[in-house]
């Protein structure tokens, strides 16, 4: 994918001149395609995407593990 560099007035420019024009949206293999071919990409293996776990679920796990850990200290002192 080719990179364009534009000042901000041929932005401007090109914008009015189609207004409400989308740009348009690489395929699926353009994305992979360019992420294979960038040096500083990191691409993970099948078995690191196997383990991985949304940022959500690590958050409620770490919450409800502190929670019960300091439940469980509560209980300790009494």
């Amino acid at each position: 994918m080719a990179l364009i560099q534009k000042t901000l007035e041929e932005i401007k420019r090109d914008a009015a001149a189609r207004p409400g024009e989308r740009l348009p949206r690489p395929s699926p293999e353009e994305i992979r395609k360019a992420a294979e071919s960038d040096p500083d990409t990191w691409l993970p293996t099948k078995e690191q995407l196997k383990r991985f776990k949304p940022w959500r679920e690590r958050a409620a796990a770490k919450e409800t593990r502190a929670f019960s850990e300091g439940g469980k200290k509560f209980e300790d002192k009494e």
